[in-house]
């Protein structure tokens, strides 16, 4: 994380260290990180719907 000389972190980093990341990412790895995001995503959701309806003791 960037610090300013007097050791002061600006608010607006502490406040959304997501968008430091992403101001920090390469152009080029971009397109490969929403694709796998998207398929993470498709993924992950079906698994987390089917797991929360075979839960016990849900009504």
């Amino acid at each position: 994380m960037t610090q300013v000389s007097d050791g002061h972190v600006p608010q607006w980093r502490r406040l959304m260290p997501g968008l430091v990341a992403l101001l920090g990412c390469r152009r080029t790895w971009l397109t490969a990180d929403l694709l796998s995001g998207v398929t993470a995503a498709a993924y992950l959701v079906p698994q987390v719907m089917a797991a929360y309806r075979a839960w016990p003791g849900r009504q």
